[in-house]
């Protein structure tokens, strides 16, 4: 086996390694001699690929990314015809069910909050990941923009308007980790979230055009044709 095979493949063990041990033990209970252990290489063999611990645990969050980016690609392509404040909202049911999908994954902004708990982080891990979080911004700013173009919603911020949308999502999602929370909120996450995204998106809708569904008439077109099936 060549060295470049070899070290990838050390590379792997040590992400699959890291990610049975991360995702259950979560940060701070993990320890890099188990991950050496079970990847079958010396604890110094994970600092030949990784600065730290901490560079380690946002290499195994950020796996998904490229798969969010793709999945969030399908859904914009698929409901073009729709009205822009639809098209926003099934981007927000796909962001609320990819996250419940693969809540480990959702720590990467924990992660990030809090280099203080987990210790500095490599300047080139967190311009990746300021470079993947504003890709993914962009393209439901592109999403806002063509809707202005449309004449469906009116002149605004998208850049701050989407990034609020995300920002509503991700404290939603953090709150729900929570009881005590969830019974002070009362609604369902869900209906929370997306009802929450849909008064924010009525604020720039362009008066006199055509009328959107909204989360609610798309929810009981739903269930009416479950009940049909």
């Amino acid at each position: 086996m060549k060295q470049s095979d070899r070290k990838k493949r050390s590379r792997e063990r040590i992400l699959e390694a890291a990610r049975e041990v991360f995702f259950r033990e979560d940060f701070t209970g993990a320890n890099l001699d188990e991950v050496a252990e079970r990847a079958g290489l010396s604890k110094g063999s994970i600092y030949r690929y990784f600065t730290n611990k901490a560079g380690l645990y946002l290499r195994v969050l950020g796996e998904m990314g490229s798969e969010y980016e793709r999945q969030l690609g399908e859904v914009i392509d698929a409901n073009q015809n729709e009205h822009t404040l639809d098209r926003v909202l099934d981007v927000a049911r796909f962001y609320l069910d990819f996250w419940l999908a693969h809540p480990d994954h959702h720590r990467i902004f924990w992660a990030v909050d809090n280099e203080q708990v987990i210790g500095s982080l490599p300047r080139e891990m967190l311009d990746n990941i300021e470079k993947a979080w504003r890709r993914y911004v962009g393209v439901v700013q592109e999403l806002i923009e063509e809707g202005v173009r449309r004449g469906e919603l009116v002149p605004c911020d998208s850049w701050t308007l989407v990034h609020t949308l995300y920002l509503l999502g991700s404290s939603l999602f953090d709150t729900d980790q929570t009881r005590i929370r969830r019974r002070v909120r009362g609604a369902s996450l869900e209906h929370s979230y997306l009802y929450s995204i849909e008064t924010l998106l009525r604020g720039v809708l362009a008066p006199g055009g055509r009328e959107p569904k909204g989360w609610r008439k798309s929810a009981d077109d739903a269930e009416a044709d479950a009940d049909a099936d």
